[in-house]
């Protein structure tokens, strides 16, 4: 079973938590710097307005361009 254990702090805050592990498992360590994380980088959420090129279409133009789920012979 896995167990997910979360540990912050600096380098030499981790390195004192990661000692106390035990020596006979592997581990996966995933490292997150709350410095680095900016707003510009982040991926934004698809908004109403945000294609203004594409007000022109209709609901039936939208609708003859879903995928239904049936597959396209070539």
């Amino acid at each position: 079973m896995v167990r997910a254990l979360v540990y912050e702090g600096t380098p030499e805050q981790l390195v004192k938590q990661f000692s106390k592990l035990p020596k006979t498992r592997k581990y996966k360590v995933t490292v997150i710097s709350e410095e680095a994380e900016t707003t510009e980088n982040q991926p934004k959420m698809i908004t109403f307005g945000m294609f203004p090129q594409l007000q022109a279409l209709t609901e039936e133009d939208f609708k003859s361009a879903e995928w239904r789920g049936e597959d396209i012979e070539p």
